[in-house]
């Protein structure tokens, strides 16, 4: 695939891609602006304004934009982060050049009033209110502001209350006006176009924006740390949370793609070292998730941590510290290594099937790097070999450098961690077309649907089951949600770690999905996998072992869930509404049931 870039008369850059696949079009306008460089008076400002500028513009006032969008058949959203605004839309290709125009006066012409400024601060103030109501994003918040001291990460994207109490429109106006210029932005194009024509519009709607000056801020970074660090954070909540923090590196640094792959390794996704052994061999954990806090600049990235409820805070901390202590002395071998190569390509090339997808990873290693990283990315990654990654594991997997969190009510016992850490650290260095389908139908019922879509690397196969939550009676809820859901824990041909695997090194997205009328298998694979993965899925269907300890830590898990629900308003209040709108013992109200159904699930009864 062929990927440039233009530049206008007044510097607006123009990254476009052509895929003729389907008639669609993504259009991506990315404003060089985040939580990162705002002045300290500004904070919240990239967000508030992303809200603002849908409101009203010069051609579309009084939210007209969403009408517009809604009328074309497309889909328009934004969304802010530390280092960039993003406005993004898609829509049938022959419609670009009113896409073009909406973006463009996003981007030049917003005009909100005193009314619509009032009313979106009101809602901003809300949302940021919202945040001490979640305790994911309170606890990832608070780790933020405690970890850096002049890192522009510390940050909120949302910004902070005062900053957003003082705002006015006029200081949101001359913010717009100061980062939303030619220089400061680019637009991503993927998608089925004709160059010569989009450019004229682009030239139409974009040409004549105003150059001006901006005067950047500076990154800052703080020193990666040197000694470890235990921190309580004080809060009423039903479950605890635990986060371990480690260094993590700009997109830029060469050592960021050998430092992904570590981390991928150690801590990100069902077939890591951590939730191997946290999750399922131990069955400590409900969750294991990664945030990162890097881009331009240096940061830090964490491993957050969801307890089963009544499970050992401080034997979580033990095993994460020893797997941390093998995974720093031993790092990862040959194989190991080139499978997770393998899955990152897998990956890189599934960000080439929708113009979505395309356009936003363009757009993203724009704004942290420049886009043609994106197209070399292959490459730099074939390149890391065992003693880049062992490099980056000492370097950044140091005990010395972790800093461990804990929100709840009862602080940790930081001279004990201390202690522990200490004791591995005295032993640690070792070594676009008609829609055509067509169906058939099998000898044993089973109905197939098939639609050819040329152009793409890439298959996807769904498979639907007449069962759901609607069959299950007052005796058995939840049964399907365990039944469909253990599926996946291992047939007579793999376990669940072989299952993971024989995924992962095949290029495999397998899922189940229970929904309140159906439960469906979605299947993703690449052209030349596709008998391979008919084969896993009729192993997974056909022939499942439904092992007993996965049952007991999957109901657990739910139990968990169900406990922890009170600490997400939105959730629990959807909880509450469908309680009342169809009664407590309604089938309706929740996949898993009760925490008495979910007792009352046994194998007997899934088998």
């Amino acid at each position: 695939m062929k990927i440039e870039e233009k530049r206008l008369e007044n510097k607006f850059k123009v990254i476009y891609a052509k895929d003729n696949s389907n008639p669609l079009i993504s259009l991506q306008l990315y404003i060089r602006v985040g939580s990162a460089w705002e002045k300290r008076e500004e904070a919240g400002f990239s967000h508030f304004t992303e809200h603002l500028v849908f409101k009203s513009t010069r051609k579309f006032p009084a939210n007209q934009i969403m009408e517009k969008i809604t009328f074309l058949g497309g889909q328009i959203n934004a969304y802010t982060e530390y280092d960039s605004t993003c406005f993004y839309l898609t829509l049938p290709a022959k419609y670009y050049a009113e896409g073009l125009e909406i973006l463009a006066e996003i981007g030049q012409n917003a005009n909100f009033n005193e009314t619509e400024f009032q009313s979106e601060k009101s809602v901003v103030i809300e949302e940021l209110k919202q945040i001490n109501n979640n305790p994911e994003e309170f606890f990832v918040e608070k780790i933020a502001q405690d970890y850096f001291t002049k890192n522009r990460y510390k940050n909120p994207i949302i910004g902070n209350l005062p900053s957003l109490q003082s705002a006015t429109k006029e200081k949101l106006m001359n913010f717009y006006h100061k980062y939303y210029i030619p220089e400061n932005s680019f637009l991503v194009v993927a998608g089925d176009f004709q160059e010569n024509r989009i450019f004229d519009s682009i030239n139409l709607y974009f040409g004549s924006w105003k150059r001006s000056k901006i005067k950047k801020i500076k990154p800052e970074n703080d020193d990666f740390p040197v000694q470890p660090k235990i921190v309580s954070v004080s809060k009423k909540i039903s479950n605890e949370l635990i986060a371990f923090v480690f260094p993590d590196v700009a997109e830029s640094h060469p050592d960021s793609n050998a430092l992904y792959l570590a981390f991928k390794a150690f801590a990100i996704g069902k077939n890591s070292i951590l939730y191997q052994r946290l999750f399922n061999r131990e069955q400590l954990i409900d969750h294991l998730k990664v945030h990162s806090f890097s881009g331009k600049n240096n940061g830090a990235a964490l491993i957050l941590i969801m307890p089963k409820k009544g499970a050992s805070i401080d034997k979580i901390i033990e095993i994460t510290l020893q797997e941390l202590n093998t995974f720093h002395k031993f790092g990862l071998t040959e194989t190991q290594i080139e499978e997770k190569k393998k899955e990152f390509l897998f990956s890189y090339k599934y960000s080439f099937e929708y113009v979505e997808s395309l356009a936003s990873s363009l757009g993203n290693e724009e704004i942290l790097t420049h886009y043609a990283n994106f197209l070399e990315y292959p490459q730099k990654l074939r390149k890391i070999n065992v003693s880049d990654v062992m490099n980056v594991i000492r370097k950044y997997f140091s005990l010395e450098k972790l800093a461990v969190y804990k929100m709840g009510t009862k602080p940790l016992n930081s001279d004990k961690i201390l202690q522990k850490i200490n004791r591995l650290l005295q032993s640690k260095h070792t070594t676009p077309k008609k829609e055509n389908f067509r169906e058939e139908l099998l000898p044993n019922g089973i109905k197939l649907i098939f639609k050819k879509v040329t152009g793409k690397p890439t298959i996807g196969i769904s498979a639907d089951f007449e069962i759901s939550q609607l069959n299950e009676t007052i005796e058995n809820r939840g049964i399907n949600l365990f039944s469909s859901g253990l599926l996946l824990y291992g047939n007579e041909k793999r376990d669940y770690r072989q299952f993971l695997d024989f995924c992962h090194l095949n290029g495999i997205n397998f899922g189940i999905h229970h929904d309140t009328e159906t439960t469906a298998v979605s299947m993703k694979c690449f052209r030349e996998n596709l008998y391979t993965t008919l084969e896993l899925f009729a192993d997974v269907y056909l022939t499942p072992i439904f092992p007993n300890e996965y049952l007991q830590n999957l109901k657990s898990t739910y139990i968990s869930n169900l406990d922890r629900m009170k600490d997400y308003p939105e959730y629990w209040a959807r909880y509450l509404w469908k309680n009342m709108i169809f009664g407590k013992n309604s089938n309706l109200v929740s996949k898993e049931g009760k925490k008495s159904d979910i007792r009352k699930v046994t194998l007997s009864k899934i088998k």
